[in-house]
């Protein structure tokens, strides 16, 4: 199998989720909405494509976006930990000086401040998780 295929097939899948959202919102399905958008946030694992710094930003853009669908929809103080996580990551992937030359090398201190948030967004989505699941 290419890999640009599956790389194209994994962005499909994607755009596919993000359009049952949106038409399960628009069709005033809000509750089916908030699942689609939970198992898609369970889902999200991080840079699954190149490894580049791009290919970060891509990711993190999704799993913000799931963020605030699913803060919009039903607004609760862990999911705005995870959110300012997620963008706390996301910043410091934009960052363009933390990586070498060729965007994907990070460098030493950087790599070492990205483990500390990279702890800090999985510790966040799974207090979320679990705050969610109590209010179900």
């Amino acid at each position: 199998m290419d890999l640009l295929w599956v790389l194209g097939y994994r962005s499909r899948g994607y755009r596919r989720r993000r359009a049952q959202v949106e038409a399960a919102i628009a069709s005033g399905d809000v509750p089916g909405a908030i699942d689609l958008l939970r198992e898609q946030e369970r889902a999200w694992s991080g840079n699954w494509t190149n490894g580049s710094r791009k290919s970060e930003l891509v990711d993190v853009d999704h799993l913000l976006w799931v963020l605030t669908t699913l803060l919009t929809l039903s607004p609760h103080p862990s999911l705005e930990r995870v959110h300012r996580a997620a963008q706390d990551f996301r910043n410091f992937i934009a960052d363009r000086t933390n990586f070498g030359m060729d965007g994907r090398m990070m460098k030493r201190e950087p790599a070492i401040l990205l483990d500390k948030i990279h702890d800090e967004l999985a510790a966040a989505r799974k207090a979320m998780r679990v705050a969610i699941e109590s209010r179900m």
